[in-house]
């Protein structure tokens, strides 16, 4: 059974499952930390409801229980790693107590598209979208994400707004404005 098995399993079913056997928890974990670090630091977090407030060193900024998350990816859905990151971000936010109402996850499909004007179009949707929404941190999920919000889609939130960069391979981008705080 073990060779039948085998024999149907194309390439990509195999490497597909590798991902999801091998690296889901890893990328989980880490997006876990991070998220922790950078939500705690921005006003992001909820206290637990089984916890005791504890005093805080400053007091948060009004309305930052109220921030929300975007979470941009400049490839399409449905691609293992990248469904997998996302759904460890959502998750650990939702832990973290951000409800999935103020979790803005945008799968760009920058790489499809043939439309030089696209990442102009799309920059403009997400203005629209996102204009009454109060983003405290905006996750890009790769190189695409990060070269789209710094080019086509800068403006869509503050400069002032910590940007968390993952699966990226050239951090030092062209910004078209002043880059946000990494």
């Amino acid at each position: 059974m073990q060779s039948r098995l085998t024999a149907v399993m194309t390439p990509h079913c195999v490497v597909r499952f590798w991902l999801r056997r091998h690296l889901a928890q890893p990328l989980r974990a880490l997006t876990a930390g991070v998220i922790l670090l950078l939500v705690s630091g921005t006003g992001l977090a909820a206290t637990p409801p089984h916890a005791d407030p504890a005093p805080t060193p400053s007091a948060p900024q009004p309305g930052a229980a109220h921030k929300s998350v975007l979470i941009l990816s400049g490839s399409q859905y449905g691609l293992p790693v990248m469904d997998t990151l996302t759904a460890g971000a959502v998750s650990s936010l939702k832990d973290r107590g951000i409800s999935v109402n103020r979790i803005y996850v945008e799968h760009l499909d920058l790489v499809r598209s043939g439309d030089p004007h696209w990442p102009q179009t799309l920059a403009g949707v997400l203005r629209d979208k996102l204009a009454k929404a109060d983003i405290g941190l905006v996750m890009v999920q790769n190189q695409g994400a990060l070269e789209f919000l710094a080019q086509d889609g800068y403006g869509i939130v503050p400069p002032d707004v910590p940007v968390l960069a993952t699966l990226i391979s050239n951090p030092a981008v062209a910004w078209r404005g002043p880059p946000p705080r990494c």
